[in-house]
């Protein structure tokens, strides 16, 4: 038997050492079905560049383009920088954001 804090621990020291893009470039690749719908969450980066799994469509259109988030998997893949795009307001009504205004980390 483990204890909670060593998994933890574990799981930080390999994203640190190993840095998957989905913990830090594109987040939601392990979300799952949010039950019913939440109109002030938006689709996930990761669903946005990877459309399929129905469950998306119980959540509010992202207003950032997919073209924003492949920006910041190229910025991340060639020069190493984690950048995103700037989070928008919550998902209500319609949102606006620039394509190239991004927030660095």
């Amino acid at each position: 038997m483990v204890d909670d804090i060593w998994i933890q621990l574990g799981e930080n020291m390999l994203i640190e050492h190993f840095k998957p893009v989905w913990n830090l470039v594109i987040d939601g690749f392990g979300n799952k079905d949010p039950g019913t719908r939440r109109k002030d969450q938006y689709t996930s980066p990761w669903d946005v560049i990877h459309p399929g799994r129905k469950f998306t469509a119980k959540l509010g259109q992202n207003p950032i383009p997919a073209s924003a988030f492949t920006t910041s998997l190229r910025t991340f893949f060639e020069e190493g920088k984690v950048t995103k795009p700037k989070k928008p307001p919550m998902a209500k009504g319609q949102a606006q954001v620039e394509v190239d205004d991004c927030e660095s980390e």
